[in-house]
């Protein structure tokens, strides 16, 4: 039997996917689940989003300053990151570190498009397209 046709064609690519593997389990394992959350500001019309790492930190960003918690869920901070990079693309700009913005419906309506968790800003907007649905 040729043990090098053997290797060649059986051996190195079950030792090359092993080892794609081995990588993929490592990123996915660095990946720590925390919690997103949005935040809002009614006297500056600002919203926050963010990410903590664990519940204590999660409780300090919610009572500074006066915001409100708009809603949160268990994510990844790669969701976190992601989501400021393409709001970024999108053209809302905002402090690196703070994630701050404007609040306006546009914003709302991405986030909700994007799978970030808005609470009762999307009530208001089931609303408004439950009222179109009634006109035509």
């Amino acid at each position: 039997m040729n043990y090098q046709l053997f290797e060649k064609t059986l051996v190195k690519p079950i030792k090359k996917t092993n080892l794609l593997l081995t990588f993929h389990k490592q990123a996915n394992a660095s990946l720590s689940s925390g919690i997103i959350y949005t935040l809002y500001n009614k006297n500056d019309e600002i919203i926050k989003i963010g990410y903590a790492k664990n519940r204590n930190e999660f409780l300090s960003c919610i009572y500074k300053k006066g915001y409100n918690l708009v809603d949160k869920r268990f994510g990844t901070e790669r969701e976190y990151k992601l989501l400021s990079i393409t709001l970024k693309e999108i053209g809302y700009i905002s402090n690196p570190k703070q994630s701050k913005f404007d609040y306006s419906s546009e914003l709302i309506n991405h986030l909700s498009l994007l799978g970030w968790p808005i609470g009762y800003f999307s009530k208001s907007r089931k609303k408004k397209y439950s009222i179109l649905k009634k006109c035509f």
